[in-house]
């Protein structure tokens, strides 16, 4: 009988249990597609097998084979600041700064801190506490301050300008 004829009886399960003692390799393949309980239960015992035998080279062969030596790394000096860095930091520290600054003053106003309202006119001109980014050319004007804890359109883009700004800033280099 032809090993391909005993690998069909054995997956047909028509295969003798007696065969599968004798033949080491279609007790394996037995074994991993019916596992070793199922075997054990049809009182099939597993085969002895020889010593595996390890071949190894015995000096003779002159193969020559060359290894290349590594290439040594560039020294890179992490204590050196280009001035990219040094840009950057710039860009973190005065996009965090103008973040800090429009935040402050929608909320709480930069008039509490330092009044910038001087009512030049000799009228009896209103002063809030927020200053309002649009008349940043003429602060002494009576639409250029209000009452803080309101956001309009302006703050929300210089808000997002500045933390863009930061985020560029923070950005580090990917190689």
């Amino acid at each position: 009988m032809s090993n391909v004829e005993k690998v069909k009886q054995l997956l047909d399960g028509t295969l003798d249990p007696a065969e599968l003692e004798l033949d080491a390799d279609l007790y394996s393949m037995a074994e991993r597609i019916y596992g070793r309980e199922a075997l054990e239960e049809m009182g099939v015992s597993a085969p002895e097998r020889g010593p595996d035998t390890i071949v190894e080279p015995n000096g003779d062969s002159s193969h020559d084979v060359q290894i290349p030596s590594p290439m040594p790394l560039p020294a890179v000096n992490g204590s050196q600041k280009s001035g990219r860095d040094w840009f950057r930091g710039i860009l973190l520290l005065s996009g965090l700064l103008g973040f800090l600054t429009v935040l402050y003053n929608t909320f709480f106003g930069i008039g509490e801190i330092y009044e910038f309202c001087i009512n030049t006119s000799g009228t009896s001109g209103v002063c809030g506490s927020k200053f309002d980014w649009s008349s940043i050319l003429n602060p002494s004007s009576n639409t250029a301050w209000s009452k803080s804890g309101s956001i309009n359109a302006l703050d929300a883009v210089l808000l997002t300008l500045a933390l863009l700004v930061s985020f560029i800033g923070f950005r580090r280099k990917s190689s």
